[in-house]
């Protein structure tokens, strides 16, 4: 699905990433994967520039990564920075250059946290 992405093959990516999500929230609701696969799907939005689709989406899996934080294999969790990357270019892409700046805001404030 990543790959897909990065291809910038957004409505594949979008088809497995709705399949995706309805199985986490099936079997694995708190999952944090479950939460990636909706940021995931986010950026697929944004890259096919359905905004209002996109935001609730990354918004939701962001917020929902970052309470499983702990949770996250240390190897994974430069999850969370991508998500909020894939706000900030929501927000950037959709004209809404205040959001984009309180977000790019927010992650700098995490990453010194995380020092």
């Amino acid at each position: 699905n990543l790959a897909l992405l990065e291809q910038r093959r957004y409505a594949d990516a979008e088809a497995s990433l709705r399949e995706l999500v309805a199985q986490y929230e099936q079997a694995a609701p708190g999952d944090w994967r479950r939460f990636f696969a909706q940021s995931m799907l986010g950026e697929a939005l944004v890259g096919r520039k359905e905004y209002a689709g996109a935001e609730p989406l990354l918004l939701s899996g962001h917020d929902g990564m970052t309470r499983a934080y702990d949770r996250i294999p240390a190897a994974s969790r430069q999850a969370v920075t991508s998500a909020g990357r894939w706000i900030v270019q929501l927000y950037e892409d959709s004209g809404n250059p205040q959001k984009a700046a309180e977000w790019r805001e927010r992650l700098q404030r995490r990453r010194t946290e995380n020092r």
